[in-house]
Order: C-alpha cells, then sequence, then structure tokens
C-alpha cells in the first residue's frame, strides 16, 4: 500500500499536536512536528506531502516561516488555520497559505485532510 509523505506540522499548542498526531495515526500518515522556524525549515527536506500551520501561534515569526516555505519551493500544499477571533489579524498571512481554516473546521476536516493530499512515495509494508 503507498501512502503520502509525511505531514509536516508547525504548531506549538501541545493539545492541537495531540490532535494531529492521533488523527494522523488513525489514517496511517506519518507526521513530523516543528515548534520553531529552525526545524520547520529543516524538516522540509523531508518531502511532505502536506503542511500544517498554526497561524495563530506566539511566540513565532510566522513571516519567517512563511518565507522558508516559499524559499523551499512550496513543497507540499500549505494549510494554515486560525480562529473566528484572530481571522482578521492573522489575514495578512492568509494569501500565503493554499488554503486558511478555523481551528474548528481543521479538527472536523483533519481526518479527511491528511487522506486526500497526496506526497512523497512511501511504502508501507
Amino acid at each position: 500500500m503507498t501512502v503520502s509523505g509525511p505531514v509536516l506540522a508547525l504548531v506549538r499548542d501541545l493539545i492541537f499536536s495531540s490532535k494531529i498526531g492521533e488523527s494522523a495515526k488513525a489514517v496511517g500518515r506519518p507526521v513530523a512536528f516543528a515548534r520553531n522556524v529552525e526545524e520547520f525549515r529543516a524538516r522540509l527536506g523531508d518531502n511532505p506531502g502536506l503542511v500544517l500551520v498554526d497561524l495563530t501561534a506566539g511566540g513565532l515569526d510566522l513571516d519567517a516561516a512563511l518565507r522558508t516555505y516559499e524559499a523551499a519551493g512550496r513543497p507540499a500544499p500549505l494549510i494554515g488555520w486560525t480562529t473566528h477571533a484572530l481571522w482578521k489579524a492573522t489575514a495578512p498571512l492568509h494569501s500565503r497559505c493554499d488554503r486558511v481554516m478555523t481551528r474548528e473546521e481543521l479538527s472536523q476536516e483533519l481526518p479527511a485532510l491528511l487522506r486526500e493530499h497526496p506526497g512523497g512515495d512511501e511504502e508501507v509494508r
């Protein structure tokens, strides 16, 4: 069975990291987490099939993270998420994402998104 390349998630929220990890495990998708821009830069070289970015992550230079992603040639679709309350505040970053969702939407659609977005050619035996 062929599976997609790993999901790369730039997220600092431990609870939401757990949710992403559990959903990825349930659908058989490998996931790598980055908690800062340096880790994100390093993991972009792992041929991700999908990139998830928390646009509300405090303490992160999200502009630098997105510049890094763009400099890497936009290696995979990027889904950013925010909250209803911070939608306007994060709006300058939205155009740099392939899709922007609220945290609630992402929570509901995460299993389907993890199955839909291909990448890599890792073989599971």
